[in-house]
């Protein structure tokens, strides 16, 4: 029974592993931006932004109480978590998202 978990947990880390590589070969990167409205999530450009879909996790390492997650959902290349959903202090964000069939995972540390 051991073995089964071990190889999810595995499995799972070579998944992200690839996403993340995914991610790192494409011509026009994702970028994640601090403006004085929150924290921009901005996509490839060239992407059609309404075939994008995932999901965003906002960690919080000193208070685990503030961590949460909101669904991609975008009408143009740039989502915006809005500050009035973030205090201020260090944040770990995952963008796990996915465009025609392809995964990608990217990963940041965000002061705001």
């Amino acid at each position: 029974m051991d073995f089964i978990i071990y190889y999810k947990q595995e499995k799972n880390v070579q998944d992200n592993i690839d996403k993340q590589n995914n991610a790192n070969h494409l011509a026009e990167k994702l970028s994640i931006q601090k403006t004085g409205e929150g924290i921009e999530i901005v996509f490839p450009k060239h992407f059609d932004a309404t075939m994008i879909n995932g999901t965003i996790s906002l960690y919080r390492p000193s208070n685990q109480k503030l961590d949460f997650e909101t669904k991609i959902s975008l009408s143009g290349p740039i989502m915006l978590i809005p500050k009035n959903k973030l205090v201020g202090g260090l944040w770990e964000i995952a963008v796990d998202w996915k465009y025609k069939n392809k995964e990608f995972l990217n990963k940041e540390t965000v002061y705001f």
